[in-house]
């Protein structure tokens, strides 16, 4: 700015060419408070106002280049600056003037300004002698009147300060004991001159690199005022460029301390450690630190800086993340600034920040202001409803037609609104027994299933729950599937169904057989829904999100996990009233109600753990699940150990969040014991390193394939409402096995959610392993997924549409 608007022609007044008149001295006189401004405004610029004693002068670039001294801050780390030179005359003084503006990185400027005294000269030399920040009192009526009524502005309107300059080094770190001298000299080297010519020009003919002055204390030369540009007329150096008058009392000021400790908002007051903090004034910004692992912190600042009523802010930000300032708290200063203890203790300060919601038995993170605490990645809102315009379009009109045709609209005819489902494609596959049993452990719940004690070609799948709601919509049985190896072929031998009190056993070539499949192929849908799919996948990853984004700040294992956790709250809470809401597909759309959901919910969560797990061995030469399964956890399980080993010294510099991440986990679980501890002791070993590999592995595994079959397949498995439904009508296992199939399915509003949710959570392709299309996976992860393709391939599992997050 500076330099940006030089004059075309240079302003003239006074009789020497430069200075203000009498009559602007007398203006001054009378309305002494408009003097206030150079001593109270800490601003670098201010609107166009009349300097009083400096009206006109030059700007250069400076650099303060220090010289060994006992001082501290600035006057020890030398600065970058402005210089503004100009003399103060009216038409019988010629004194000089200079303003000197420090920059410090992150700060707020320094200032000093100094004139030789409150005499004139005779020499139109501007460098014919020396400037000081104490002159010796005036003498001159005029200045000695003026100075009398800026005494109400500050006692000593003459007396100028240098205390800032030694609190504050250049990169902003704040002196704890600064030591300053009491006044400053400004002494000409002798090797310049402005004698015979117009101060301004004389000045933009020096040449860059000169020595402008020697800065002296008291004692002799402590640095150097040295170019670095030409000197620069222009009216935004007159008129708006502003140097802050210090005052002197501010030497007896020295640093303000300011203490506190972060603590989390929830009734536990974990501490909140390795968070960024930062006090500002204003908009200006005057120290930073980071909270230490108790959520402790300290914040130095030159008191010179905080003015007379200073407003405190602390502002609270989470590294790395590029979140705005979240404001913690605001502490207004009394009204004098000597009034601030040396140490203002602001004790603990409780701040929402990642919380888990105390208002669900499920360890969940608990919502800001009635939204997720994290969004999801930018722009995947937007491609999510392009991604599900023809199912919303489809959607709507299924309304339309219940609305219109309520009691003539039929399964079928909703079913027709769709395209033709996947398990129609071969009219002979889904009614195969053969069929039946492969989509079991194949298909969008791939069930493990018990082997039988007495015979190893013997199976079970057992489908419980927790809570049954048998009203006069639909049923929900216990169901059990009895499974046998046939040569190279896994055949169901049995079907149990049992409910209110009555219980069938159907057997193949009963004429029940195809009914009571689809009992069971019902049970094992919702039951992939709740547990396979909401369970071990979006709830369990999400209490392993909020356990990260708690305490996980500095360790590496942050950078290895948040790519694949990262969305999981978005997406669980936009789901939650859609799907467990008081009309959400699961309390309208099966016997479920949202507690017994909750429930079931709460109890496979409690089953659920890092710690020994492994994907299902293939029990048959078909088991395509368990071949890919066991493909993609070897693959990720290398890429995690190779990771840990390059790590290592960075998981053990951040010991401390890991344990805190540990804790959190297990504290939180669902119920005691219900997840491992994965940090024991205070110090890496390769036992602790042993068990962070398995945790890591599981979570990778689970955010990526475990989901991305669960949740691409439903439209496979859930897109036809006469093969396989949320929910059947009938009472008793009789009546189930007694229906016909169109009375015998869901009501048509509910088979409509169901075919909607099985389009809808199929469709969005964000956020993918192989294509990277966020670019925050390691290449190496990408690399090796990619490798996996074709054994993938053969299994009939396309690794470019393995996810890379849960975010759907």
């Amino acid at each position: 700015m500076v330099c940006a608007e030089p004059y075309d022609r240079l302003p003239a007044h006074g009789t020497r060419g430069v200075g203000s008149s009498r009559r602007d001295t007398l203006r001054a006189l009378l309305r002494p408070r408009s003097m206030a401004y150079a001593f109270r405004r800490r601003d670098d610029a201010l609107p166009g106002r009349l300097k009083l004693f400096h009206p006109y002068g030059a700007v250069a670039c400076v650099a303060l280049r220090p010289l060994p001294s006992r001082y501290t801050g600035l006057l020890h780390s030398g600065a970058p600056g402005l210089v503004r030179l100009g003399w103060a005359t009216d038409e019988k003084l010629a004194i000089q003037g200079i303003g000197l503006k420090l920059f410090v990185d992150g700060g707020a400027t320094h200032n000093c300004v100094a004139v030789p005294g409150f005499s004139g000269q005779d020499s139109d030399d501007f460098f014919a002698r020396g400037v000081t920040t104490w002159p010796e009192a005036p003498t001159e009526p005029l200045i000695r009147a003026l100075a009398a009524l800026l005494q109400v502005v500050t006692p000593t309107p003459t007396v100028l300060s240098v205390a800032s300059l030694a609190t504050v080094e250049r990169d902003g770190r704040a002196v704890a004991e600064p030591r300053a001298p009491r006044r400053l000299r400004f002494t000409p080297t002798g090797e310049l001159s402005t004698a015979g010519r117009d101060v301004r020009e004389a000045l933009a003919a020096l040449p860059v690199g000169a020595v402008l002055y020697r800065v002296e204390d008291d004692d002799g030369p402590i640095a150097e005022l040295v170019t670095r540009s030409p000197f620069v007329a222009s009216s935004f150096g007159d008129r708006q460029l502003h140097f802050a008058h210090q005052e002197p009392r501010a030497d007896a000021l020295g640093v303000l301390t300011v203490r506190g400790r972060l603590v989390h908002a929830s009734a536990d007051e974990a501490p909140l450690h390795h968070m960024a903090v930062r006090l500002r004034c204003g908009r200006r910004i005057l120290a930073a630190a980071e909270t230490d692992l108790d959520g402790r912190f300290a914040l130095n600042v030159a008191r010179v800086q905080l003015g007379r009523r200073p407003a405190l802010v602390v502002d609270v930000l989470e590294p790395g993340e590029g979140a705005a300032a979240r404001r913690v708290a605001e502490l207004r200063g009394p009204r004098r600034l000597l009034e601030l203890p040396r140490r203002l203790d602001l004790g603990d300060l409780r701040v929402r920040y990642w919380e888990y919601d105390a208002s669900t038995p499920l360890p969940r993170a608990a919502t800001v202001d009635g939204r997720a605490v994290q969004p999801f990645e930018p722009g995947y809102m937007r491609h999510m409803v392009a991604a599900n315009l023809g199912n919303a379009t489809r959607r709507a009109a299924g309304v339309a037609l219940l609305r219109l045709r309520s009691k003539t609209t039929t399964v079928a005819r909703v079913q027709a609104l769709y395209p033709e489902p996947f398990t129609r494609g071969d009219a002979a596959r889904p009614r195969s027994d053969a069929w039946f049993a492969a989509r079991l452990l194949d298909g969008f719940n791939p069930v493990q299933p018990e082997r039988r004690e007495d015979r190893d070609d013997r199976f079970m799948l057992r489908f419980r729950w927790p809570e049954r709601a048998c009203d006069q919509l639909y049923a929900l049985p216990d169901v059990d599937v009895a499974l046998e190896l046939r040569g190279a072929a896994l055949m169901p031998a049995a079907i149990t169904i049992a409910a209110a009190g009555e219980r069938c056993v159907v057997e193949p070539g009963d004429p029940r057989w195809e009914r009571a499949k689809r009992v069971a192929r019902m049970a094992w849908n919702l039951d992939g829904e709740l547990r396979a799919h909401l369970a071990r996948c979006h709830l369990n990853m999400e209490q392993y999100a909020v356990a990260l984004w708690r305490n996980l700040r500095r360790s590496p294992l942050r950078r290895l996990l948040a790519p694949h956790l990262r969305s999981v709250v978005a997406v669980n809470r936009m789901g939650d009233a859609s799907i467990f809401g008081n009309l959400g597909v699961m309390a309208e759309g099966t016997p479920l109600h949202s507690s017994g959901a909750v429930s079931l919910l709460r109890a496979e969560l409690g089953r659920l753990d890092w710690r020994g797990f492994r994907p299902p061995e293939a029990i048959y030469p078909g088991h395509r699940y368990a071949r890919c399964a066991q493909r993609i956890w070897g693959a990720l399980a290398d890429y995690v150990r190779r990771w840990f080993s390059r790590e290592r010294a960075g998981l053990a510099a951040s010991w401390g969040e890991l344990r805190r991440f540990s804790e959190d986990l297990v504290e939180h679980a669902v119920e005691a014991g219900a997840v491992s501890p994965a940090v024991l002791g205070d110090a890496i070993n390769d036992e602790e390193l042993g068990r962070l590999e398995q945790l890591a592995t599981y979570v990778i595994f689970h955010a990526t394939f475990a989901h991305s079959w669960t949740n691409d397949l439903q439209v496979e498995d859930g897109s036809d409402l006469a093969y396989a439904n949320l929910a059947m009508r009938g009472a008793t296992p009789s009546s189930l096995l007694s229906v016909d199939d169109e009375d015998a399915g869901p009501w048509p509003y509910h088979g409509l959610e169901q075919l909607y949710f099985a389009y809808a959570l199929s469709a969005p392709r964000r956020g993918l392993v192989v294509a990277n299309d966020y670019g925050d996976l390691e290449p190496e992860l990408v690399r090796a997924i990619a490798a996996l393709g074709p054994e993938l391939a053969a299994d009939g599992f396309d690794v470019a549409r393995l996810r890379s997050r849960i975010n759907i």
